[in-house]
């Protein structure tokens, strides 16, 4: 077999790798929504998805699978050269230094635009180490004086083509797939994650350090520092957020995703107690790498809280999952209370018209945290961030049930009526 072709069946099961754990993520959601995969047609990213449909499941399940059936027809094509021309587009100039760093430099990797906030809060750069824009935070402003360079740097004009290539043949060997057949739409990844991968292939080994915990990005740096010398490179976890079950009413750390892509690379960990530990090596890591000598560290998640003139304020932790549940807080108690309610949607899951349109003070910058008096939140990383600041929150499960309404209510209440 030629070098070539190794390489591209080599990237090929990487990335069949990564789909498995974001299929299995997305199953997850599927179920807290308490709808089945086919539903929706088995569309990517159930949850942003739902949030802009509601309840309409029938008529955008046709229009997904016609989707779908253009996907096979060819669609797919249309899709990578979209993403292809983009690129192209706002791709930085290619510069062979950033391939050529000291080996000793730390570099940290934003997929998002909070990763940044999140390896500062765990001090892991220290303003001494790189960070790379990636997929998702291409447009990231940086305060810093730390080495900053945009993905997009380390590649060509013929890696760009070569990712364009890859991608055709990616999408087309998934459709023969008995597992990824169904799941074919999951393929709109291929071209940015093929890209990626290749330029970060380009660099010289280094501890690389990211926040994502299991996802189709953390899964690629996992596998490309596998397949150097562990002398050489290291891969650290930032935790960036819960680990609880989402079903969950406490922060006790449990997890309720079967992954199936464990990663095996990881040397250190950075976590905010020991219960996120025991998730990581009992659910996230591969047994070899459980086993290994892993090293752990420990930090508080850190935000900064903007002052707000209020006597008394509250701020609900929006998500597309329980927004039925905070429209019905809102009829029973923001809309005729004297109390500022403030709402914070996912900064990945845009809220629904019905949330918008609601009176209470929507917080539109993914970077404000108003400084409130209490949290009404599912188990989300900011009960953490703000506990850290002496606030406390009354939780809920993120997929709350109906019949559960009126408990969490009074729940509310009564905290509310003791803190006045």
């Amino acid at each position: 077999m030629d070098k070539n072709k190794s390489g591209r069946l080599r990237l090929l099961a990487h990335y069949l790798a990564a789909t498995k754990n974001e299929i299995a993520i997305d199953k997850s959601v599927y179920s807290l929504c308490g709808c089945e995969p086919s539903d929706l047609a088995y569309a990517p990213r159930p949850a942003k998805l739902i949030s802009i449909v509601g309840s309409n499941f029938r008529s955008i399940r046709f229009v997904i699978s016609l989707a779908g059936f253009m996907w096979w027809l060819g669609l797919d094509k249309c899709w990578f050269l979209f993403d292809f021309l983009k690129l192209l587009i706002v791709k930085d100039k290619f510069d062979i230094r950033y391939s050529n760093l000291p080996s000793d430099l730390p570099i940290g990797l934003s997929f998002s635009p909070r990763a940044l906030g999140v390896l500062e809060s765990a001090g892991v750069l220290n303003g001494m180490g790189g960070l790379i824009k990636c997929p998702g935070s291409e447009v990231l402003s940086l305060d810093s004086k730390m080495l900053a360079f945009n993905f997009s740097a380390l590649l060509t004009w013929r890696d760009c083509i070569q990712a364009l290539r890859l991608s055709f043949v990616i999408s087309s060997r998934m459709r023969k797939k008995v597992l990824f057949d169904v799941w074919r739409l999951q393929s709109y990844t291929a071209f940015k994650w093929i890209a990626f991968y290749l330029a970060i292939e380009k660099m010289s080994s280094h501890q690389f350090i990211i926040t994502d915990h299991y996802d189709r990005w953390a899964v690629l740096m996992d596998r490309l520092v596998a397949e150097r010398s562990k002398k050489e490179s290291s891969l650290t976890i930032v935790q960036h957020g819960s680990l609880v079950g989402l079903a969950s009413t406490s922060m006790e750390s449990s997890f309720s995703v079967e992954i199936p892509t464990r990663l095996c690379s990881v040397a250190k960990l950075y976590v905010y107690n020991e219960g996120s530990v025991e998730v990581f090596r009992h659910h996230i890591l591969s047994r070899r790498a459980a086993e290994h000598s892993l090293e752990v560290e420990f930090f508080k998640p850190k935000i900064s809280l903007s002052p707000v003139s209020s006597d008394f304020s509250v701020l609900i932790v929006g998500h597309a999952i329980c927004e039925k549940f905070h429209l019905y807080l809102y009829d029973q108690m923001v809309s005729n209370s004297t109390i500022d309610f403030f709402y914070k949607p996912h900064p990945t899951v845009s809220p629904s018209k019905e949330i918008k349109s609601r009176g209470w003070h929507m917080i539109e910058q993914t970077d404000f945290f108003p400084e409130v008096d209490l949290l009404i939140s599912y188990p989300s990383t900011l009960v953490a961030e703000y506990e850290g600041s002496g606030i406390g929150a009354v939780l809920h499960p993120l997929a709350i049930k109906p019949e559960e309404y009126c408990e969490v209510l009074s729940r509310i209440n009564n905290k509310l009526q003791a803190m006045k």
